[in-house]
């Protein structure tokens, strides 16, 4: 049986990951940020930089992480789950119809 530790207490438990242990959905991150184009990869660089000038850290941890991504460079699973989060928040907040006031 693998260890793993729980965040309370340090207890062991079944519903935590092992040490070095990746989350499941890590690789279908991945997936997900490798399939966007070329294009779209770059948009996202830019938006993210041009936020990390104004001091947004999301933005500069997303900067770097997709930077990294595009480089080849190994990447954390929780980089990738949190780019493929916030990428996907800022898809779904460009394709949701405007509504006028």
């Amino acid at each position: 049986m693998t260890e793993t530790t729980s965040l309370k207490d340090g207890d062991l438990s079944s519903e935590a990951l092992a040490k070095g242990e990746a989350h499941p959905a890590a690789l279908a991150a991945l997936q997900y940020l490798t399939a966007l184009g070329f294009q779209e990869k770059q948009d996202f660089l830019l938006t993210f930089s041009s936020l990390a000038l104004e001091g947004n850290r999301l933005a500069e941890i997303c900067y770097g992480t997709l930077r990294r991504i595009i480089d080849g460079e190994p990447v954390s699973d929780r980089y990738l789950l949190g780019l493929a989060w916030e990428i996907n928040s800022i898809k779904t907040r460009r394709e949701k119809p405007q509504t006028s006031q």
